[in-house]
């Protein structure tokens, strides 16, 4: 009947206890010692049996973590100090060398042009425009920088030849 079918004898349990179920299944387990080598994607489940090694740097290069303006300290003593725009790095691209008293345009991603040190972001700077073009031309710094300031650097989140994944990982 069905009433037999939820009905237990007193000497089972309906829930073990975690000690109990891993003394239960503790002796049972066999360790694996073998090694395979599998493609990434065939490797889904599995758990690593070794350290793995990043073969590149992440990010790969000094990079801008705002939208702003890529600027050398050195030449502001001051907030409230302009700028001529001289370029405009978007993310897939790399600018040229910045000049001393130019700003260049730059956005989340894009690699710092050599001999920038530091980046304003967007918020922290008005546009002025020229008459004549329209366009802006010209960046007030409303807040000074300190060095560095909105970069990311070469290999900060990992660097190649650095532990990425460690032995024991669940690959998901």
């Amino acid at each position: 009947s069905g009433e037999d079918f939820y009905h237990y004898p007193s000497s089972i349990k309906t829930m073990l206890t975690a000690q109990e179920a891993l003394d239960h299944l503790l002796p049972h387990a066999q360790a694996v010692c073998e090694v395979e080598r599998e493609a990434t994607q065939a490797a889904l489940g599995r758990v690593l049996a070794e350290d793995v090694a990043s073969l590149v740097d992440v990010p790969p290069l000094d990079n801008s973590s705002m939208d702003g303006y890529a600027i050398r300290c050195a030449d502001l003593s001051a907030a409230d100090m302009t700028l001529q725009v001289g370029q405009r790095i978007p993310a897939e691209s790399v600018g040229l060398a910045l000049q001393a008293r130019q700003a260049a345009r730059i956005f989340t991603g894009a690699p710092i042009p050599t001999g920038a040190d530091a980046i304003v972001m967007q918020e922290d700077t008005s546009l002025l425009s020229s008459e004549n073009a329209g366009q802006a031309d010209h960046v007030l710094i409303n807040h000074l920088p300190s060095s560095g300031q909105w970069i990311r650097r070469r290999g900060e989140d990992l660097m190649a030849g650095k532990v990425a994944l460690t032995v024991g990982t669940l690959l998901r």
